[in-house]
């Protein structure tokens, strides 16, 4: 079973919005390595969510097994399709 990070992201505005980015790339084969890439990558976390939300900040991130995305009413949203 595959793990995924999702950085769940609040907006700077003050509003209650939340939005959320799921990472679907690297998969990873359990939560410690999904958590350890985590750590080991804010850097890249960091500039990717401010090149697609730069009204967002983030406010908490979490590995989350594939199963459980649907679950969470999480599916990817990959760049360039053309489906939502």
């Amino acid at each position: 079973m595959s793990w995924f990070l999702v950085v769940l992201l609040a907006s700077t505005d003050g509003s209650s919005w939340q939005e959320g980015f799921l990472w679907y790339d690297p998969k990873h084969a359990s939560d410690v390595e999904c958590t350890e890439w985590a750590s080991s990558n804010t850097i890249e976390i960091l500039r990717t969510v401010n090149y697609y939300y730069t009204e967002w900040t983030v406010d908490k991130t979490y590995c989350v097994r594939e199963d459980r995305l649907e679950d969470l009413g999480i599916s990817p949203l990959i760049e360039n399709s053309q489906s939502l």
